[in-house]
């Protein structure tokens, strides 16, 4: 909260001369209400607070918007704080707010990736400019930020840009990578399997192109995947590559999970999981962070923080992930919660074979619902990615289980709960995978 304050009043004192109408004492009074909003996180009266000082386009009032909206999670808030930075005409209010991306430090990366979503809603040059360097930033998530914005802006400027880092982040096969090239893709219309092909093509096009008149293929997908590296170092679960080198795994070790898909009864659905998050482990390259956390009726993660990847994490990782036991029920909002917890991921890898359960919430399809709306709220300036994998099949226990486990899903139960799976995944521009059975 300290530091919140400090950075108000410090782009305060920074920002450019402006007309007189708003007194410095308004201004403290403003800053100082929202000190008091933020700290009883009351979303109704931050809402009604980001309304009034949106309508008024003074730079030292609207530099509030972006913590206003950030600092108690509210989809609602951020969306209608992005929509006033959007329709601001005074120079000198975006003057101060391109002044916070700028800041390297004592800024929270969630403001600075409102503003840029915001930017992502404009036309102007300024606003442009300051997305087009904001692709240079040291943190994934204002990158991120960054090439959404692009993406939604639909202009032809930033796309030999957009060719050029796609070309230096294809090693990597990054959150960055991933983003960019899916923002070329609908940019221009293409997929291509490398940056100099995207290059090749612009060249023969830029004199005349306008992104905004590329349609959808009849019959394409919504998500664009770039296709798998020839040199089999992809980071692949249950064969969906993982395009992020900051990502938390999440998997269910509830007592449904004892259940199996198939002939061979031994071969449960958690020594699936098992062995293909082994099977991830050893790919991840080194640089990256990764955490798991396993989920029943209770949460355990491996690691407090996600761990930079060496051999011997590695190694300690895959004796954890080893060690899981099915057990009770399916704690899903607290698994999901847990892993949101660590600021530096930016994609959530989820598998679970059954709808969450909690003791005090007996209506399972106003639980889901709850988990979507908590997220929604907690990914609103975030914007962390969340792939989903989902065991479709009913399942059977194995023998020994006879007579002692209740009967498997219905139909209908598992159909409700792979919906739940597509909308978490979908929200977050993340992909559903079904695993086979």
């Amino acid at each position: 909260m300290k530091s919140i304050i400090c950075l108000i009043i410090l782009l305060m004192s920074t920002a450019v001369a402006v007309a007189e109408e708003i007194s410095s004492s308004q201004v403290r009074k403003y800053a100082k209400q929202l000190k008091a909003l933020i700290h009883s996180e009351s979303k109704a009266s931050l809402g009604e607070f980001i309304k009034e000082i949106g309508e008024i386009d003074h730079p030292k009032v609207v530099i509030l918007l972006p913590p206003a909206a950030t600092q108690v999670p509210s989809r609602k808030n951020y969306r209608a704080a992005c929509k006033l930075i959007a329709k601001l005409e005074n120079d000198a209010s975006i003057d101060a707010l391109i002044k916070i991306l700028r800041k390297k430090r004592r800024v929270d990366f969630r403001e600075q990736n409102l503003i840029l979503n915001a930017f992502g809603r404009r036309r102007d040059d300024k606003t442009l400019a300051a997305i087009l360097k904001s692709l240079a930033s040291p943190i994934g998530h204002v990158q991120t930020s960054a090439v959404r914005a692009l993406r939604r802006r639909k202009q032809a400027e930033p796309i030999p840009v957009l060719i050029d880092l796609l070309d230096k982040q294809w090693e990597q096969r990054d959150r960055t990578f991933f983003e960019v090239y899916v923002a070329l893709a609908e940019l221009t219309g293409q997929t291509f399997d490398s940056a100099e092909d995207w290059r090749n093509f612009w060249e023969t096009v830029k004199a005349n192109f306008d992104p905004r008149k590329v349609g959808k293929k009849k019959g394409a997908k919504t998500v664009v995947r770039p296709k798998p590296s020839p040199t089999d170092r992809n980071v692949a679960f249950f064969n969906s590559e993982i395009f992020s080198r900051s990502v938390v795994f999440v998997i269910d070790v509830s007592g449904s999970m004892a259940m199996y898909d198939g002939e061979d009864e031994n071969y449960s659905r958690l020594t699936r999981a098992q062995e293909q998050l082994v099977a991830a482990l050893k790919k991840m390259p080194r640089g990256a962070l990764f955490n798991v956390v396993a989920f029943s009726h209770t949460v355990k993660a491996w690691q407090d923080r996600m761990q930079p990847v060496t051999k011997a994490a590695i190694t300690k990782a895959i004796k954890y992930v080893n060690s899981f036991k099915p057990l009770e029920t399916t704690h899903t909002d607290e698994a999901m919660k847990r892993a949101f917890k660590d600021p530096r991921v930016d994609t959530v890898v989820l598998l679970s074979d059954g709808a969450p359960v909690k003791s005090k919430v007996r209506d399972t399809k106003r639980l889901m619902n709850k988990i979507i709306k908590w997220i929604q709220d907690a990914n609103s300036s975030r914007q962390v990615r969340v792939d989903t994998f989902g065991f479709e099949g009913q399942g059977q226990w194995p023998s020994r289980y006879s007579g002692l486990s209740p009967p498997p899903p219905t139909r209908d139960q598992v159909r409700l709960f792979i919906k739940f799976l597509k909308k978490l995944s979908k929200d977050t521009g993340g992909r559903y995978q079904r695993i086979n059975t």
